[in-house]
């Protein structure tokens, strides 16, 4: 697993949703990371597992998200949280998570109390009715299993960092908006 604040690993799309008037479109960052087989055979039915979430607190320390369920991500295009198969040195791409601009993530119910800036939605196999996967501003850390039928599991941790203030530049955005890398 890599991770890689930039493109084509993390960048801005466009979400679309329905109106009265037809479908609609609005700006929305998107955040993945790579998955690659090392080694030499097929792994199948392979998942990543976000096994746990911590947040930082003011004092440095890093405290249990206790509305974080765990469960697994989907993969990127197929939106499947097994992938059949990977094969060797062919990496694909999971999705972590997203952030939808601020005047319209209402619309999408990625709205958390008391929090005006940016929401960043985890791309879990379902959404929680708890909002479990959406976190506001703040510097998290993530734990992921990587795991396959014919391989042992792996563990990483992520750090992620998110702004409180959306930017439509992408390179702003990605590079001050919003961070992440491997611990």
């Amino acid at each position: 697993m890599t991770v890689q604040g930039a493109p084509p690993d993390c960048h801005k799309t466009r979400a679309t949703f329905q109106t009265p008037a037809g479908i609609d479109s609005t700006p929305c960052y998107y955040f993945r990371i790579a998955v690659e087989n090392v080694g030499r055979t097929e792994a199948r039915e392979v998942e990543v597992f976000a096994a746990s979430l911590t947040r930082k607190r003011a004092n440095d320390e890093f405290e249990k998200v206790d509305r974080f369920t765990p469960m697994n991500l989907l993969w990127s295009h197929f939106r499947t949280p097994f992938l059949s198969v990977l094969s060797p040195k062919m990496p694909k791409f999971c999705d972590l998570g997203h952030i939808h601009h601020p005047n319209v993530r209402n619309i999408f119910g990625h709205t958390l109390p008391g929090v005006t800036g940016n929401v960043m939605a985890f791309d879990l196999q379902v959404e929680p009715n708890m909002k479990g996967h959406l976190i506001g501003p703040g510097t998290y850390r993530l734990k992921l299993v990587l795991g396959a039928a014919n391989a042992k599991p792996k563990e990483c941790e992520i750090e992620l960092i998110i702004d409180d203030e959306w930017r439509d530049d992408e390179s702003a955005m990605l590079s001050d908006g919003f961070g992440m890398k491997m611990l």
